[in-house]
């Protein structure tokens, strides 16, 4: 099932009432949307069976999407990190750059009605949870995809951001805040969408910080990216222990299996792709997955099926090239026949 999308709305006009939700569809054709929030001046609505929760306390609501890993602070007991009852004891006790002390792949929206505001915030790494926004008759629209918003306004769709465009020809991708709609915006890295008294603003929250003093002695850099890579693995395998791992040959997806195999007994479920006509690094996979025990099982493409692309195209949903996307989709196809989440290297060796 393709994913959906939901829609948030927000009024900055308050002249302009909101629009009633059955007139903004947050599904897919043929889908159907549920309302998790409503008020005066915000409406949100989450795709059915979305698993989206929100909280409030002395008006403030709290909702976020994607996944919250842990938090950097103490966090009163009983209370998890992705429970938004969370995100209101981190913002009463950090305010607005509270997302600080998240980590975690997900967008985050808190509304603060006693002070008129509104945040949308980005984690610092997206592409897996985006904050895509449209301002547009007195009104600002959010999402999770793009969809939602330019089928509230179809005419957006003819729109087309000529400078995004040029970029994605001379670069085969898009960066944040382009979409390849010129109305549509996306949030970068570690920033968040203030909105307060009607006006819209963009502000780093957690921007990157350059160490004073650069690490230049390889063998301590070396241990020390090993100490926070291996933290991470396990810290992903203490929170989904029956998570799969994709495993090309490369470097990245290699080291990737060497370290989690050292955080328990359990064999590690890998998961590659084999070419009939073209190169791959499968042999290299599996003799990677034999050497540290690994469960691994392998798909062969031949390039023929090209049944899939309209639905890659729809997930993408803004244009991107790369050579391997069709072995990167059918790797994790292969995957999600198996386990809920995989761990995948990026670091293209």
């Amino acid at each position: 099932m393709m994913h959906a999308g939901l829609l948030g709305i927000h009024r900055l006009d308050q002249a302009r009432p909101l629009p009633a939700p059955r007139d903004l569809p947050a599904d897919a054709p043929g889908g159907g949307a549920s309302t998790l929030l409503q008020d005066d001046d915000l409406l949100l609505l989450s795709p059915r069976r979305s698993g989206l929760k929100a909280a409030e306390r002395g008006g403030v609501i709290a909702a976020a999407w994607g996944t919250i890993t842990g938090c950097l602070v103490p966090l009163p007991d009983g209370l998890r990190a992705d429970d938004p009852r969370a995100l209101l004891h981190l913002y009463a006790e950090h305010g607005e750059a509270f997302a600080r002390q998240l980590n975690g792949h997900f967008v985050v929206l808190l509304r603060d009605r006693p002070r008129g505001l509104l945040l949308l915030i980005q984690d610092r790494f997206p592409g897996i949870a985006t904050a895509y926004w449209l301002e547009r008759d007195g009104l600002l629209l959010f999402s999770d995809r793009i969809e939602p918003l330019v089928r509230a306004y179809p005419d957006e769709r003819r729109r087309i951001d000529r400078k995004a465009l040029h970029q994605y020809l001379a670069d085969t991708y898009l960066t944040a805040p382009a979409t390849i709609y010129a109305g549509v915006r996306q949030l970068p890295c570690g920033e968040m969408l203030r909105v307060e008294a009607g006006g819209i603003e963009r502000r780093v929250y957690d921007g990157w910080h350059r160490p004073a003093r650069r690490q230049t002695d390889a063998k301590t850099a070396l241990a020390r990216y090993r100490g926070l890579l291996d933290d991470a693995l396990g810290d992903w395998l203490a929170r989904d222990p029956s998570c799969g791992f994709l495993l090309s040959g490369g470097l990245d997806s290699s080291v990737n299996v060497a370290l989690a195999a050292g955080h328990g007994d359990r064999a590690l479920p890998t998961f590659g792709i084999a070419a009939t006509d073209f190169h791959t690094d499968a042999p290299y996979a599996r003799r990677v997955a034999a050497a540290y025990g690994a469960i691994h099982t392998e798909k062969l493409v031949d390039g023929s099926r090209i049944d899939d692309l309209p639905r890659l195209a729809w997930e993408l949903e803004n244009p991107f090239f790369e050579p391997g996307m069709m072995l990167s989709w059918n790797a994790l196809r292969l995957a999600s026949e198996h386990v809920g989440s995989v761990v995948g290297g990026e670091t293209a060796d």
